[in-house]
Protein backbone atom coordinates (compact mmCIF):
# COMPACT_ATOMS: atom_id res chain seq x y z
CA UNK A 1 0.00 0.00 0.00
CA UNK A 2 1.26 3.38 -1.03
CA UNK A 3 0.99 5.90 1.82
CA UNK A 4 0.47 9.44 0.20
CA UNK A 5 0.13 13.08 1.58
CA UNK A 6 -1.71 14.66 -1.74
CA UNK A 7 -0.30 18.72 -1.86
CA UNK A 8 -3.35 19.61 -4.42
CA UNK A 9 -5.26 18.18 -7.33
CA UNK A 10 -6.42 14.80 -8.22
CA UNK A 11 -5.48 11.68 -7.08
CA UNK A 12 -2.84 9.90 -9.62
CA UNK A 13 -4.60 6.65 -10.82
CA UNK A 14 -1.99 4.71 -8.15
CA UNK A 15 -3.33 6.55 -5.22
CA UNK A 16 -6.86 6.09 -6.47
CA UNK A 17 -6.61 2.20 -6.56
CA UNK A 18 -4.91 2.33 -3.24
CA UNK A 19 -7.58 4.62 -2.07
CA UNK A 20 -10.46 2.54 -3.06
CA UNK A 21 -8.34 -0.87 -1.11
CA UNK A 22 -8.64 1.08 1.94
CA UNK A 23 -11.99 1.55 1.83
CA UNK A 24 -12.70 -2.02 1.81
CA UNK A 25 -10.07 -2.99 4.24
CA UNK A 26 -9.81 -1.46 7.44
CA UNK A 27 -6.98 -2.25 8.33
CA UNK A 28 -4.61 -1.00 5.26
CA UNK A 29 -6.86 2.26 6.12
CA UNK A 30 -5.55 2.53 9.25
CA UNK A 31 -2.22 1.65 8.31
CA UNK A 32 -2.33 4.22 5.63
CA UNK A 33 -3.92 7.23 8.14
CA UNK A 34 -2.24 6.76 10.92
CA UNK A 35 1.27 9.08 10.02
CA UNK A 36 -1.95 11.89 9.67
CA UNK A 37 -3.40 11.23 13.43
CA UNK A 38 0.14 10.26 14.78
CA UNK A 39 3.13 12.00 12.72
CA UNK A 40 6.33 11.31 14.73
CA UNK A 41 5.18 8.06 15.79
CA UNK A 42 5.92 4.92 14.24
CA UNK A 43 3.02 2.53 13.89
CA UNK A 44 4.85 -0.77 14.32
CA UNK A 45 2.63 -4.01 13.04
CA UNK A 46 5.23 -6.51 12.27
CA UNK A 47 9.24 -7.24 13.45
CA UNK A 48 11.85 -7.27 10.57
CA UNK A 49 12.00 -10.77 11.81
CA UNK A 50 8.38 -11.83 11.32
CA UNK A 51 7.17 -11.65 15.03
CA UNK A 52 4.07 -10.38 15.40
CA UNK A 53 4.18 -7.54 17.68
CA UNK A 54 1.04 -5.81 17.37
CA UNK A 55 -1.22 -9.11 16.91
CA UNK A 56 -3.72 -6.93 19.21
CA UNK A 57 -4.37 -4.79 16.25
CA UNK A 58 -5.24 -7.36 13.64
CA UNK A 59 -7.94 -8.34 15.61
CA UNK A 60 -9.53 -5.14 16.69
CA UNK A 61 -9.09 -4.06 13.04
CA UNK A 62 -10.55 -7.19 11.76
CA UNK A 63 -13.36 -7.18 14.78
CA UNK A 64 -14.58 -3.43 14.60
CA UNK A 65 -14.86 -4.37 10.14
CA UNK A 66 -17.17 -6.80 11.58
CA UNK A 67 -19.16 -4.47 13.05
CA UNK A 68 -19.14 -2.20 9.99
CA UNK A 69 -20.39 -5.75 7.81
CA UNK A 70 -23.16 -6.37 10.92
CA UNK A 71 -21.39 -9.86 11.22
CA UNK A 72 -20.82 -8.32 14.92
CA UNK A 73 -23.91 -6.27 16.35
CA UNK A 74 -21.95 -5.99 20.28
CA UNK A 75 -18.42 -5.22 20.53
CA UNK A 76 -16.52 -4.57 23.47
CA UNK A 77 -12.84 -4.06 23.64
CA UNK A 78 -10.99 -4.33 26.88
CA UNK A 79 -7.39 -3.93 26.47
CA UNK A 80 -4.64 -2.21 28.80
CA UNK A 81 -4.33 1.65 28.31
CA UNK A 82 -1.81 2.73 25.44
CA UNK A 83 -2.28 0.06 22.91
CA UNK A 84 -3.97 2.64 20.62
CA UNK A 85 -7.40 1.40 21.76
CA UNK A 86 -8.92 5.55 21.01
CA UNK A 87 -7.35 5.95 17.96
CA UNK A 88 -8.36 3.10 16.17
CA UNK A 89 -11.95 2.60 17.65
CA UNK A 90 -12.96 6.85 18.05
CA UNK A 91 -10.58 8.02 15.67
CA UNK A 92 -10.04 6.09 12.64
CA UNK A 93 -12.80 3.99 12.20
CA UNK A 94 -15.27 6.09 12.44
CA UNK A 95 -13.53 8.31 9.29
CA UNK A 96 -13.38 5.05 7.98
CA UNK A 97 -17.31 4.16 8.35
CA UNK A 98 -17.88 7.76 6.67
CA UNK A 99 -15.66 7.33 3.99
CA UNK A 100 -18.66 4.34 2.77
CA UNK A 101 -21.22 6.01 4.49
CA UNK A 102 -21.04 9.30 4.90
CA UNK A 103 -24.67 9.69 6.79
CA UNK A 104 -23.83 7.74 9.65
CA UNK A 105 -24.24 9.28 12.98
CA UNK A 106 -21.69 8.24 15.78
CA UNK A 107 -21.18 9.48 19.37
CA UNK A 108 -17.65 9.17 20.41
CA UNK A 109 -17.00 9.89 24.75
CA UNK A 110 -13.95 9.03 26.54
CA UNK A 111 -14.23 9.53 30.80
CA UNK A 112 -11.67 12.55 29.93
CA UNK A 113 -12.37 15.80 28.43
CA UNK A 114 -8.95 16.28 27.47
CA UNK A 115 -8.95 12.67 25.46
CA UNK A 116 -12.69 13.51 23.68
CA UNK A 117 -11.53 16.57 22.69
CA UNK A 118 -8.09 15.10 21.30
CA UNK A 119 -9.97 12.19 19.22
CA UNK A 120 -11.92 14.77 18.17
CA UNK A 121 -9.18 16.62 16.55
CA UNK A 122 -7.45 14.07 15.36
CA UNK A 123 -10.98 12.93 13.56
CA UNK A 124 -10.87 16.34 11.81
CA UNK A 125 -7.56 16.26 11.03
CA UNK A 126 -7.83 13.15 9.53
CA UNK A 127 -10.86 14.22 7.29
CA UNK A 128 -9.24 17.43 6.52
CA UNK A 129 -5.77 15.85 5.41
CA UNK A 130 -4.58 15.56 2.20
CA UNK A 131 -3.78 11.71 3.12
CA UNK A 132 -4.62 9.55 -0.50
CA UNK A 133 -6.13 7.09 1.98
CA UNK A 134 -9.14 9.26 2.16
CA UNK A 135 -9.29 9.12 -1.77
CA UNK A 136 -12.64 10.90 -2.84
CA UNK A 137 -12.31 14.02 -0.22
CA UNK A 138 -14.55 16.03 -2.50
CA UNK A 139 -17.16 14.40 -0.98
CA UNK A 140 -16.65 15.42 2.22
CA UNK A 141 -18.59 18.40 3.13
CA UNK A 142 -19.63 20.57 6.53
CA UNK A 143 -21.96 22.78 7.50
CA UNK A 144 -18.95 25.46 8.11
CA UNK A 145 -18.11 25.32 4.39
CA UNK A 146 -21.28 27.34 3.40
Amino acid sequence: MVVAVRSQGELTPLERFDAEEARLDFKLFAQAAWPVIEPGTPLIWDMSDGKRVSWHLDVICDHLQAVFERRIKRLAITIAPGHAKSSFVSVLFPVWCWISDPYSRWLCASYSLDLAVRDNKNRRDLIESNCACIGHRQTWHSPLDR
